[in-house]
């Protein structure tokens, strides 16, 4: 998966729901580069540390991991796009949460 339906581009904020490991985060850092910026948000400390290892291990200084609850989570405003693959749907009430993902969007995201 190569995520080429995100459009994204260098410069590009992400925020990814429940990131877990981090296991997108190489995907996402190709297209979005060292300019871009890169929100992780994950209830799970254990997913989370082990998301920041693999940050570390990469040298991505524009990642930000957040522990957090997605299903009460306000992304940051004019954010460029909002992912999440397969585990959103295990939120309840995760139509809210893509509600308000999609408030948080910039025109255009």
């Amino acid at each position: 998966m190569r995520f080429v339906w995100l459009d994204l581009e260098r410069g590009r904020t992400v925020v990814e729901l429940r990131c877990g490991t981090g296991l997108n985060f190489g995907l996402i850092e190709e297209r979005i580069g060292p300019s871009g910026r890169l929100i992780g948000v994950d209830v799970t400390g254990g997913m989370l540390r082990q998301a920041g290892r693999r940050v570390e291990k990469e040298s991505w200084k524009n990642v930000e991991l957040i522990q957090h609850d997605v299903g009460d989570f306000d992304p940051p405003e004019r954010v460029d796009r909002v992912l999440s693959t397969f585990a959103l749907t295990l939120v309840p009430g995760f139509d809210r949460v893509i509600a308000r993902a999609r408030e948080a969007l910039s025109p255009g995201g």
